[in-house]
């Protein structure tokens, strides 16, 4: 995804301030929480997508502002080890880049299997309400047959007693 669309994800345009960001992100995450719509896929999804923005952004933001510090201070560091040294270094970053992004995406699936659980639970729970009143529906008819069968027999009796009298 582009940082345009990162932006427009967020419904702001393109450069926006970060304090802007942090507002439009907050506003929208809100809006669009598992919690607050459950059950809804699309505002699942969209509030998956709305944390990959603000996540994507904010991390730009920051190489930004370490890019006059800290990588300055990395060249110099890096000048002082030797070539393993810095090899090294760079595995463990990458290595730990990897295992960042592999946590962020067990949590974006954790979430959609929360949400697809909840649906699952509610899709049981329609079910067994709907089996429930069929069966009131079957007793409710089955009352009335019985019903509708005393009531002719009643009359039957009465006629035979007035055939009689």
């Amino acid at each position: 995804m582009s940082v345009t669309d990162h932006y427009a994800v967020l419904g702001l345009a393109f450069g926006a301030s970060f304090e802007e960001i942090k507002k439009a992100h907050k506003k929208m995450a809100l809006k669009h929480h598992p919690d607050k719509n459950v059950g809804s896929v699309s505002a699942s999804g969209k509030f998956v997508q709305i944390q990959e923005a603000y996540e994507a952004l904010e991390s730009r933001r920051s190489d930004e502002l370490n890019r006059g510090g800290v990588y300055k201070a990395f060249a110099q560091q890096a000048q002082a080890k030797s070539l393993a040294e810095v090899f090294a270094e760079q595995q463990r970053r990458t290595a730990a880049a990897k295992l960042l992004e592999e946590v962020r995406e067990r949590k974006r699936a954790a979430e959609l299997f929360a949400v697809q659980q909840r649906q699952k639970d509610a899709a049981k729970f329609l079910q067994e309400v709907r089996e429930r009143k069929r069966a009131a529906e079957l007793f409710a008819e089955q009352q009335r047959q019985k019903d509708a069968a005393k009531l002719l027999e009643e009359v039957r009796e009465r006629k035979l007693a007035a055939a009689k009298a």
